[in-house]
């Protein structure tokens, strides 16, 4: 009998350490692959989706969506790590950092489109990487992604504001995201005149502002449940008429359809802005679903839009449906790639 146990422990005990000599191998492979690539190994992030999308077109399903961007953190999981390059620059003395994606396949093609995209308040720039789902469009377009990283110091809020008063925190943020773009035009030779910027919530309504401030440099913008924090003392510099997506829901407690008085404009009033701005415009509105209308504002180019789409009950989301069959992200990018600066 003792003799029948070595022979089946010895065997078996080879087989052991041979695996893990194979998985010791694998990880150091690996981590050699992650460190060309300048991504920390100890830093891995992606995070697998885990969780449905949600019917968007059922008005009885809202409720259940509310703060539906941390319930969805929530049920992520990390399993690997994206091609995500990290980059920092120093503002005012200050490291900034930002991700970028850059698609395998157009990694040596110069002039490609930026699309620049802001976290909500007190995310991450990887959480807005998973949220806005936009690599498949990155892949397949041809488009590089920005994601900024507002300062971790002063609670992850971006600084949307120019004056002293009302601000949340001092962080030149204006002052990082010129200096991005000037860096991404010098390192990658981006398309300068196909700049957009994107956002959620805090980051939407620092998309506005970047749009309003840096006009020159931005030839459109996607806002996700946010609001636009005019500031009467700071007109915007819009040197062109300007395309946006704007998305919001009418039972959004964090962000109000109806505005923040002494903070931010109504979402009619913002739309009212940027289609004056863009030098007056025509308008259409129609129902796309029994819970979503779009009105579209097409300027006097005839060329330039900005398109409203209310979302009748919706909450504080990034919302995920789909437009004439078409899934939003590939939405925002047909959108989008129509227009230049």
């Amino acid at each position: 009998m003792v003799d029948f146990m070595k022979h089946l422990f010895l065997p078996l005990l080879c087989l052991i350490l041979l695996w893990n000599l194979l998985a010791c191998s694998n990880s150091n492979s690996e981590s050699g692959r992650l460190e060309e690539k300048g991504i920390d190994p100890q830093s891995k992030i992606i995070l697998e989706e885990s969780k449905e999308k949600g019917d968007w077109e059922s008005k009885e399903n809202w409720e259940s969506k509310e703060n539906w961007e941390s319930k969805n953190a929530q049920s992520k999981t990390i399993t690997d790590t994206p091609d995500l390059i990290a980059n920092s620059i120093v503002i005012d003395g200050v490291t900034r950092t930002y991700f970028v994606y850059i698609p395998d396949a157009f990694a040596d093609v110069e002039k490609l489109p930026l699309i620049i995209d802001f976290h909500g308040g007190s995310g991450t720039a990887e959480s807005q990487y998973y949220l806005s789902n936009m690599q498949s469009v990155a892949d397949s377009e041809g488009v590089i992604l920005v994601y900024p990283q507002a300062e971790v110091q002063t609670g992850s809020v971006w600084n949307t504001l120019h004056s002293s008063e009302g601000n949340k925190v001092s962080a030149n943020d204006f002052g990082f995201i010129a200096e991005l773009i000037t860096e991404l035009s010098l390192t990658r030779d981006i398309d300068d005149s196909r700049v957009f910027v994107s956002g959620y919530s805090n980051g939407a309504a620092m998309a506005y502002m970047i749009a309003c401030h840096l006009n020159d440099r931005v030839a459109g913008f996607v806002v996700m449940s946010g609001l636009f924090p005019l500031e009467s003392e700071f007109p915007c510099l819009i040197t062109s008429p300007t395309a946006g997506l704007i998305f919001n829901g009418t039972a959004d407690a964090e962000r109000p359809y109806s505005g923040m008085p002494g903070y931010a404009l109504s979402v009619e009033d913002a739309v009212e802005f940027w289609a004056s701005s863009n030098g007056g415009s025509t308008s259409t509105t129609s129902q796309i679903t029994e819970n979503i209308e779009r009105s579209i504002y097409i300027a006097n180019d005839g060329i330039t839009e900005v398109q409203l789409f209310t979302i009748l009950g919706g909450g504080h989301d990034w919302f995920d449906f789909p437009v004439n069959g078409v899934e939003m992200p590939f939405f925002i990018w047909s959108f989008l790639s129509q227009f230049s600066n």
